[in-house]
């Protein structure tokens, strides 16, 4: 399996830093977008359209959420470099 982002291999530490963080964690909430396509197909500009709008509706969502986490005086955290998290056979050491 070739790496997606091989030109990324130097996020891996925090990547692997965010496992951690998130094993700590009492409370995990993944966010999903169902709807979006494959990333390696090619989309059309409704396509391509359609997935920025549910992108920026979905950040919208989790910001809310944080927010509302904030003003109860619970932490929260945005991990967004799961993206770098390879099976350790693709890893190049």
């Amino acid at each position: 399996m070739q790496s997606l982002l091989p030109n990324y291999v130097n996020y891996i530490n925090s990547a692997q830093n965010s496992f951690k963080i998130m094993q700590e964690a009492t409370v995990l909430i993944f966010v999903i977008n169902t709807l979006s396509k494959e990333y390696r197909k090619f989309l059309s500009f409704e396509e391509h359209i359609a997935e920025i709008c549910d992108i920026q509706a979905i950040c919208a969502s989790i910001e809310n959420m944080l927010l509302t986490a904030n003003n109860l005086g619970l932490g929260s955290l945005w991990i967004g470099d799961i993206f770098f998290v390879y099976p350790e056979k693709t890893l190049v050491k």
